[in-house]
């Protein structure tokens, strides 16, 4: 059954240096993708596939916007957005030095790579029981594979940012049809 999802959001979470998630930012226009590799599995004599065995699963999202804020990232006691401009450069992988040499972005490029990921929660802010906002798909261990950046007359700027995931969770209901 398909869910009914009202007024849906998505923050961005990471781990703090104590291992608690933290929201440092919010994404919106989200595609998730989840994809089934099968392999064939063929026998001699016979020219029809004998049978398909599932052997992985891929999960990519593309977001048509995406800020991450400057946080209090490593202090557990803080929540949220911190005093000073945004600050993208450690989840989407950008370089902050103009004269850096390209031995320099390539090392950068990496140091950053080796980070861990962040979650993306998918939030239904109008539940239908009437309690809060309630977590209904989560995406872990988000690294960004692509982005570009628009800016045109009709907005400040937008960043289309192409996702890799380890995994998707579909957070218990209730759902609609369940």
């Amino acid at each position: 059954m398909a869910n009914v999802i009202t007024g849906a959001k998505a923050m961005v979470k990471m781990a703090d240096s104590a291992g608690v998630m933290r929201t440092v930012g919010y994404a919106t226009g989200i595609q998730i993708t989840e994809v089934l590799l099968n392999g064939r599995i063929d026998s001699l004599g016979f020219i029809d596939t004998r049978e398909l065995a599932l052997i992985g699963r891929q999960v990519t999202a593309t977001v048509n916007f995406i800020r991450i804020f400057q946080t209090n990232y490593g202090d557990s006691s803080s929540d949220g957005p911190g005093e000073g401009t945004v600050d993208e450069g450690v989840s989407l992988n950008t370089e902050r030095s103009v004269t850096a040499t390209a031995r320099a972005r390539t090392d950068n490029a990496f140091a950053i790579d080796k980070q861990q990921g962040f979650d993306l929660e998918i939030v239904d802010t109008q539940p239908n029981d009437g309690a809060n906002e309630r977590v209904i798909y989560t995406l872990k261990g988000c690294k960004p594979s692509a982005h570009s950046i628009v800016v045109d007359r009709g907005s400040l700027m937008g960043v289309q940012v192409s996702l890799d995931a380890l995994y998707l969770i579909r957070n218990e209901g209730p759902f609609i049809g369940d």
